[in-house]
Formats: C-alpha cells, sequence, structure tokens
C-alpha cells in the first residue's frame, strides 16, 4: 500500500477529486440544458427514476437518489405544483406515498432525456469515441465491483 499510485498522487491527480469534479461539472451542464424545461437535474433525475426505473413509491425515489424523505417531499412538492407528478396513498399502507407522472410530466420527461444526452455529449466532448467507451467500461466496473446501481 505505500507505494500506492493512490496514495502518492498530487491534489491535482486524486481520483477522487476528479471523479467529484466531473460530476460536479456534469450536474452544471444538466442544469443548463434543462433550463428551457424549467426542471432542475435534481428533478430530472426523479422524473427518470419514475420513467425508467418505474419507482412509484417515494421513499424508493429518495434511496435511488441517495436524498432524505424530507428533502424528497420538499423536491416533489414543488414538481406536484408544476403539474409534472401526483402524489396518492397507497390503500394498503396509509405511509406509503405512490408517485405517477401527469400526462405533463411524461411529456417533459421525454424531452429531459434527450437534454441530458445533450449534457453528457458536451461532458465528453473533449473525448474521443474510443476514449468515452474506455471511460464507460472503467466506470461500469467500478460500479459493478461495488454492486451499487
Amino acid at each position: 500500500m505505500k507505494n500506492s499510485p493512490l496514495l502518492n498522487s498530487s491534489v491535482e491527480d486524486n481520483i477522487g477529486l476528479l471523479i467529484g469534479s466531473c460530476n460536479r461539472i456534469k450536474d452544471r451542464l444538466l442544469d443548463q440544458h434543462l433550463q428551457e424545461e424549467g426542471i432542475t437535474g435534481t428533478q430530472a433525475k426523479v422524473l427518470f427514476s419514475i420513467y425508467r426505473c418505474k419507482l412509484s413509491r417515494q421513499c424508493d425515489i429518495g434511496k435511488k437518489l441517495n436524498v432524505d424523505g424530507s428533502a424528497v417531499t420538499r423536491m416533489l412538492d414543488r414538481m406536484e405544483k408544476k403539474g409534472l407528478i401526483t402524489r396518492t396513498q397507497s390503500e394498503h399502507d396509509r405511509r406509503e406515498i405512490r408517485v405517477e407522472l401527469t400526462e405533463s410530466g411524461l411529456d417533459v420527461t421525454l424531452r429531459a432525456v434527450r437534454l441530458a444526452y445533450m449534457a453528457i455529449e458536451e461532458l465528453c466532448q473533449p473525448l474521443s469515441d474510443d476514449e468515452t467507451e474506455i471511460l464507460r467500461n472503467i466506470l461500469k466496473k467500478v460500479i459493478a465491483f461495488h454492486c451499487i446501481g
């Protein structure tokens, strides 16, 4: 471990800091691209979780996004006011809140998917197609190793 390249790297080469910086750049680009839809990157992630992952329970959305329950509630309040989602109480368990996309929410989600891809294309613009594929494979390998999804 003494000769680990991770321990001997400079601050500029620290993998954790580099990943964090890329994530912040990705979030900024996502927010910029989604402005035309009037939603934030975080709100888009909620819409994507409902649409793609078929998540309908408020608690599952919070877990997927790694956001605490009160923050999810506040975010969903804003999204409900915008007409993007509806929330209903489960018939079987009053503590469980079900979240569904409205027709308007589905339309915004489908447009947001395209905008999110544009943001990622902009993020990866300095990379060649081969480098982008290598990056994708490395990230998938790290994620698979740690069983996060």
